[in-house]
Parts: structure tokens; C-alpha cells; sequence
């Protein structure tokens, strides 16, 4: 596959956004717009496609984009069953029913060889950073201006040296699990007094 910079590159896109381009044109005649909930239901469907393979690219993991794309998919086969019923109501005919459908045949096509295509690979591109988008620096390159790292590497295992003023390295009273050098709370002033 060819490398695509911006969702407008994708043809499964582009064809869909034809079919949303073409169901708002027939949906905005006086015979299909006085049936408000057909047009509602075809147009949210019909909106839904390249919007939705338009949020798929944005996301880094293939996985992500295909997740996108299959709803894409399905809005369009919602778009199909919404275009079949138009043709019964007679608000599209003749030789528009036949290109509305064909660009439906066709823009299902193109998604689902596009998600074929996202299902197919493993993991996002290699040489981009996730939350970037832009290329990493090859490992084997160090930063310039780094200062070399001559200290010695800890060892897990020490343990942590005891210090007075760490409630972390304190002993813990047994009873309440509190370090032992906490004021208790019986010492403590009531916060419910007033003064």
C-alpha cells in the first residue's frame, strides 16, 4: 500500500464522502425530505462512514484504525439497506439508484480492503513515536551534549538505608501499621471543638 499522509488520501474515504456528498443531495429534494426520520437515518449513517475511517487514521495501532474502519463498514452497509428502501419509496430512480449503489458497492469495497489491509499488520509503522507522531532517533546514536554515566548501577537489592526523618524506613507499630514517632491520635487537639 502506498504511503497516505492524511485521511483525505485514503480512496475508502473518498468514496464514501461521495456517497455522503450524494445521499445529502437526493435527501434535500421536496419527495424525499418530507420523510423526516428516513432522512435523518440515512443521513447519520451516510456521515458516519468517512467519519469514522477519518478517526481510525488518527489513532497510532493499526488495531486502533481497524476498529474504526469496521464500523465505517458498517455504517455503509446500514447506508445500503437505507437506499434499497429509498428506491421502493420511489425517491431514487432510474439511472441515479444505479450510481448511488454502485458508489455504495464501491466504497464498501475500497473499506473493506482497507481494513483487510490494517488487520494484516502487526504493529503500528516503525520509526514514529506514539505520542508525537514523528520519527524516534535510532538507538544506536547517543544524544549529543550527554555527559557519560560513570556511576556505579544500584543494586536492588541493598536495602535502603535507615533514615530518621523517612517515615518510609521508620518501624511501623504492629497494632495500627503507623510509624512509631507519629504524635497518637488521642494527642491530637478534637477538630470538632471550636475555639
Amino acid at each position: 500500500m502506498a504511503s497516505v499522509d492524511k485521511f483525505e488520501d485514503l480512496f475508502a474515504w473518498q468514496l464514501s464522502e461521495q456517497l455522503k456528498e450524494a445521499v445529502l443531495e437526493f435527501t434535500a429534494r421536496d419527495v424525499a425530505k418530507r420523510d423526516f426520520s428516513f432522512c435523518d437515518d440515512i443521513r447519520r449513517s451516510a456521515r458516519s462512514a468517512p467519519a469514522n475511517i477519518a478517526e481510525g487514521f488518527g489513532y497510532y495501532t493499526p488495531a486502533q484504525n481497524a476498529r474504526c474502519v469496521t464500523i465505517a463498514r458498517a455504517s455503509l452497509q446500514e447506508t445500503l439497506n437505507h437506499l434499497l428502501d429509498a428506491v421502493k419509496r420511489g425517491y431514487i430512480k432510474g439511472e441515479e439508484r444505479i450510481a448511488i449503489l454502485r458508489l455504495n458497492k464501491r466504497a464498501l469495497g475500497a473499506t473493506s480492503k482497507y481494513l483487510r489491509y490494517l488487520k494484516s499488520c502487526k504493529q503500528a509503522p516503525t520509526g514514529w513515536s506514539k505520542a508525537r507522531k514523528q520519527p524516534i532517533e535510532p538507538e544506536n546514536q547517543e544524544p549529543e551534549n550527554q555527559e557519560p554515566d560513570n556511576r556505579e548501577p544500584e543494586n536492588p537489592r541493598t536495602p535502603e538505608p535507615e533514615n530518621p526523618r523517612n517515615p518510609r524506613t521508620q518501624p511501623e507499630n504492629p497494632r495500627t501499621g503507623e510509624p512509631e514517632n507519629l504524635t497518637p491520635a488521642a494527642a491530637l487537639p478534637d477538630p470538632r471543638q471550636v475555639p
